[in-house]
């Protein structure tokens, strides 16, 4: 699906001489990124031949990992990601390094278990109790539809409950309506 901006020459051709890297063209241009967008304008850059020698084309590098005496040290005092890796100096809304950040613990085998979550829930319980199954398993007027994750859940608590792939419960007598004692009494006549 387009997003409806359209790249002529004139409009790349003043990015390229405005901006210094792709990001500042987007920027420029007033385009949501998206996952292919950097290649795609470098790709009509060169149909305009349009000089961008200036703009490297590699993606950022990936940041380094710091030292590990740091890193030890600064785990140690934060009580969440975020603070960690802001006391490393590093963003930490950038989902880059937020993703690398537990990769970098697991390798010096730093312990975060003291790490409190989110600022909202630090060091309370959940604010809503779980649904029992009793509440969940219920029979309603068809308004509206029980989430899937609350159904499997009540689902697994229940002893009384046998689960069954497609293929075994249609062999059962009630799969599609055929426990009914109306349709065993006429398949019988």
């Amino acid at each position: 699906m387009s997003s409806g901006v359209r790249y002529t020459r004139e409009r790349l051709a003043e990015a390229a001489a405005r901006c210094s890297d792709i990001d500042e063209v987007i920027a420029f241009l007033g385009t949501r990124p998206y996952g292919t967008l950097r290649r795609h304008l470098f790709r009509r850059f060169d149909h305009f031949s349009i000089d961008v020698a200036h703009m490297p084309r590699q993606q950022r590098a990936t940041p380094a990992k710091p030292d590990a005496d740091e890193l030890r040290r600064v785990v140690a005092g934060a009580t969440s990601v975020a603070g960690a890796l802001r006391a490393l100096g590093m963003n930490p809304y950038n989902s880059r390094i937020r993703a690398l950040f537990p990769t970098w613990v697991d390798q010096d085998g730093l312990d975060v278990s003291h790490f409190l979550g989110q600022a909202h829930q630090r060091g309370k319980p959940s604010a809503t109790p779980l649904k029992r199954p009793d509440d969940i398993l219920i029979k309603h007027e068809g308004k509206r539809r029980t989430r899937t994750l609350l159904l499997r859940r009540a689902l697994r608590e229940r002893d009384n409950l046998r689960l069954l792939c497609p293929n075994c419960h249609a062999v059962t007598d009630t799969w599609c309506r055929g426990g009914h004692p109306d349709s065993r009494s006429r398949t019988s006549r």
